[in-house]
């Protein structure tokens, strides 16, 4: 008989290993929880529709908080080719300007992907397939440019330096997909302007205000804090291009900043003073811009191709890569990545969430799913509070709040959540063992029937078997109700579930989550009693 075993520390997951070699504190899946705190793991909180009226059922191409001439915020949405304002206090969208951007089915969602950004007092808007253009919070929008000749399309757009920035472009009908123009200062009236050529030239066909890059084309552009210079990634590399040297030091303007490339023009964040992206192997980078390369953060989900991790899981098609969509508040980071698939879990529109560690530690990684994939997000300031706003395929919504989700219908519904353990064998491998039972220190919880379902695993199997769960249809394992009437004032119980006699197995892993709408769990430790090794090397379950 071998002395109890105990967990009491949550690290995320970790696929690099096989699910018995990974250390202590790991896990190969979990699902829909938070791992705020090392200490517990608890289910994550649902989503919350964002506003009723306008566009309903109609794809989310942009969204944006905007701060008005007045000083005021306000927050602003393209959906399905029209431009909604949200008003604070009836909590609905209203339109501004409808029908200004171009077809948004699912088959050509990448074409006209806004791009929205403010810049001037106003809000700047462009797509693949759509003209740059302005809005200023009214019932117009603006195109930049007098003829067609000087408008321009583009997928990325950007603002630093004082400067309106777009790339990967469309002129005259003609692409330049690696090409960038950058705005003129007006310097008369010493503000900043939206005219990419320069007063000398007769139009944006004669302009010199661009450059070309190499490494492919040019995926996404973004304003990286105080530091000079936009940065611009292609397929495969990352520049900075600092306009105040054009004069002095044009060959100085661009640099290389170094060979790492991004998957698409959603898939790039700056949070909190770090770069985060994905590139188009799937793999995850944060840079905070003091070492001379970034830092895989998706380390531990990333076995080089081998094809059991999350990395080697994502689609990689250009048409799923292009919808990739990073997002992020405080210690959060999400990259929305569509369905994945692994070890007999479908995942539906998952999104990998980091929760960043302290310096030096290893971050800790799970997976979020939802009921629409996420395509756009922004941080917007609601009641005195930041929240984070997503769009989808449907709806506009705050993440965060409830246990609960929102569907296509905006109804309610649950948010499946479970945590799986390593699969342990206990000092011996070789040996088979019986386990008769696994101790659970949960979370008291308010609402009536919070049933924790516990399922096991067997000699590295995927396919989890439940001992106890909401029905209690397996009685002679017990169960456990964590509903508790005086749950304010407790902090934990513990809980016990025995395994089935026949349960004996050289490695065995288990499960612990709730499957219904608004019951949560928090579980800060677990652990295991009456380890009998056997002679026998054939597991029963």
């Amino acid at each position: 008989m071998s002395k109890p075993i105990y967990e009491d520390q949550f690290y995320g997951m970790d696929r690099r290993l096989d699910s018995d070699k990974i250390p202590d504190g790991f896990s190969p899946l979990c699902v829909n929880v938070d791992l705020d705190r090392l200490s517990t793991v608890r289910k994550r909180k649902g989503t919350a529709l964002l506003g009723v009226g306008g566009a309903k059922d109609q794809t989310v191409q942009s969204i944006i908080e905007y701060v008005n001439t007045s000083g005021n915020t306000e927050i602003h949405s393209v959906r399905n080719g029209s431009l909604y304002k949200y008003d604070t206090s009836t909590k609905t969208w209203g339109l501004l300007v409808s029908n200004i951007f171009g077809s948004k089915t699912l088959t050509d969602r990448k074409l006209y992907q806004v791009q929205s950004v403010q810049y001037k007092n106003r809000i700047y808007h462009v797509s693949g397939g759509d003209y740059l253009q302005y809005n200023s919070g009214d019932s117009t929008s603006t195109f930049v440019g007098s003829s067609d000749e000087n408008k321009i399309k583009g997928y990325c757009l950007a603002v630093a330096q004082r400067t309106l920035f777009i790339g990967n472009v469309i002129v005259n009908g003609v692409s330049y997909p690696n090409r960038v123009y950058y705005s003129l200062f007006n310097t008369k009236t010493i503000q900043e302007g939206d005219q990419f050529w320069n007063d000398e030239e007769t139009g944006l066909l004669a302009s010199t205000r661009y450059f070309d890059l190499q490494g492919g084309n040019i995926q996404a552009m973004v304003n990286f804090g105080n530091r000079n210079g936009v940065y611009i990634f292609t397929d495969t590399k990352c520049y900075t291009f600092d306009v105040t040297q054009v004069e002095s030091n044009p060959f100085g303007a661009l640099v290389e900043v170094f060979a790492f490339g991004c998957a698409g023009n959603r898939a790039i964040r700056v949070i909190d003073g770090v770069m985060y992206w994905m590139d188009k192997q799937g793999k995850i980078w944060a840079w905070t811009g003091n070492t001379y390369k970034p830092e895989e953060i998706s380390y531990g989900i990333d076995d080089e191709g081998l094809g059991d991790s999350v990395v080697s899981a994502i689609d990689k098609s250009a048409d799923n890569l292009s919808k990739v969509c990073v997002f992020g508040f405080g210690r959060k980071v999400y990259f929305s990545i569509g369905n994945l698939n692994l070890d007999n879990e479908v995942m539906a529109n998952a999104c990998v969430k980091i929760t960043m560690s302290q310096s030096g530690q290893r971050s800790l990684i799970s997976i979020d799913t939802f009921p629409d994939r996420i395509l756009c997000a922004t941080i917007v300031s609601l009641n005195n509070n930041k929240l984070l706003a997503v769009g989808n395929s449907s709806n506009t919504l705050l993440l965060g709040s409830g246990y609960n989700d929102i569907d296509v219908n905006n109804v309610e519904i649950a948010v499946p959540a479970f945590y799986r353990t390593r699969y342990y064998d206990f000092g011996d491998p070789f040996s088979n063992k019986s386990i008769r039972s696994v101790l659970i220190k949960y979370r008291p919880q308010s609402i009536i029937d919070s049933y924790l379902t516990v399922k096991v695993a067997v000699n590295g199997s995927t396919e989890y078997q439940a001992i106890s769960d909401k029905t209690n249809s397996i009685t002679t394992n017990g169960f456990i109700d964590m509903h508790d009437e005086n749950s304010n004032f407790l902090k934990q119980k513990l809980g016990k579930i025995n395994l089935p006699i026949s349960t004996q197995a050289n490695l065995i892993s288990f499960e612990f989550g709730t499957y219904d709408k608004n019951v949560s769990f928090e579980i800060s430790s677990f652990g295991f009693k009456d380890i009998n090794f056997k002679d026998s090397n054939t597991a029963i379950l």
